[in-house]
């Protein structure tokens, strides 16, 4: 579903370059890719579980990766919050 929203934005006229993947997981729903947008606003969660768009932190996830924006053949991994 991500990938799918990705097409859909991009074709809408979204900047390719502002969409990436991420993901996280939980213990309700395991691993759980997601779609994230770059906004004025910050980076914003398009998550396929909710119907609400939500900041990376206002989510149930513990993140563990993320796809570059710069070069979408990298991911870097993500520390734990302390």
């Amino acid at each position: 579903l991500a990938i799918e929203k990705r097409i859909r934005l991009i074709a809408a006229g979204y900047p390719a370059e502002r969409l990436t993947f991420a993901v996280g997981y939980s213990r309700a729903s395991g691993l759980h890719a997601v779609l994230l947008a770059r906004t004025d606003a910050g980076d914003m969660v398009l998550d396929s579980r909710t119907g609400r768009i939500a900041r990376w932190h206002q989510t149930p996830y513990r993140w563990l990766g993320i796809q570059s924006l710069a070069d979408q053949t990298k991911w870097y991994g993500l520390a734990p919050a302390a």
